[in-house]
């Protein structure tokens, strides 16, 4: 089952990267405007954190695996939605309606990950989690490019509903419910619990680094084809330059990393690593010159 759960969470993953890299285009043929590309991203992102936000609330509720399974049975039919998509209005409300259930999924997931007994060393188990999630942001990137560029965007939305769809089929029979404390609490006093704990130090860096990462791989994904673009370059160099950046995050991870918080605190990391993150995408968005590129996507 466990194996079955990592196939969850790369996939859930998987589709967020994989669509994510074509969507700008498909707003530009839709006529939106460059405005329209960044509400569509914010709304997106604000629509995954709602979502994110729900599903811990249902999950204590009704379970892990039922959220999960509804996240994937919807997800799958929204993608196949976006082919009946003729302006940016409704691409817009379908994007919010696909983040919504998005942010489902991966709580879920999640949870039942962390509940599944298994002799693996927790941190060693932490970092094959993390690899997944490097190793899907990579592979979706480069699949949506890739069918975009050789094939309709239909086939990407098709073959993506077709197999969250299967794996959908496939947990309601093999997945089982957590053994979790339900804590069966009124949805106010859930979020007053969020915010005291996202209040603790340690929790409010932790949040605002999830965050920001979660902010930066959108805002690459969503923008990184369009630089290329302009610079005249072919669309495989978008490829290139993200698994670059997939490929040292994965080594970073695999690398023994835990001294490095064993001799520095949690919150000067952090730090240090939202002010590298920054520093990047600001020089990234005016450099021109394809090895420069390279060198700060590494």
């Amino acid at each position: 089952m466990i194996y079955l759960i990592f196939a969850l969470l790369f996939v859930s993953l998987f589709e967020v990267f994989a669509h994510s890299s074509i969507i700008s285009s498909f707003m530009v043929v839709l006529g939106g405007s460059d405005m329209m590309l960044i509400i569509l991203f914010v709304v997106y992102l604000m629509a995954i954190m709602i979502g994110a936000i729900l599903s811990g609330y249902l999950i204590d509720q009704v379970g892990a695996k039922f959220i999960s399974i509804i996240g994937l049975f919807a997800v799958s039919g929204i993608l196949v939605v976006y082919l009946f998509v003729h302006s940016p209005g409704q691409l817009l409300t379908i994007r919010f309606i696909h983040g919504l259930f998005s942010g489902f999924l991966l709580p879920s997931i999640l949870v039942q990950l962390s509940t599944i007994e298994t002799s693996v060393v927790k941190d060693s188990f932490i970092k094959y989690s993390a690899s997944i999630i490097c190793l899907a942001s990579f592979l979706g990137s480069s699949f949506g490019v890739i069918m975009n560029k050789h094939f309709v965007v239909e086939s990407v939305f098709y073959s993506i509903s077709l197999l969250i769809f299967a794996l959908g089929v496939v947990s309601i029979f093999i997945i089982k419910e957590p053994e979790v404390a339900q804590r069966i609490l009124s949805f106010s006093k859930y979020l007053k619990a969020t915010f005291v704990l996202v209040n603790q130090s340690v929790m409010g860096y932790s949040y605002s680094a999830a965050l920001l990462l979660m902010f930066t791989q959108g805002t690459l994904h969503y923008l990184l084809p369009q630089k290329i673009a302009t610079l005249g370059e072919s669309s495989s160099l978008t490829v290139y330059l993200l698994t670059v950046f997939i490929l040292v995050s994965s080594i970073v991870l695999l690398l023994p990393t835990k001294k490095l918080f064993e001799r520095f605190s949690t919150e000067i990391i952090i730090i240090f690593g939202m002010l590298i993150l920054s520093l990047c995408l600001f020089m990234i968005s005016f450099i021109n010159l394809v090895p420069i590129l390279y060198i700060l996507m590494t």
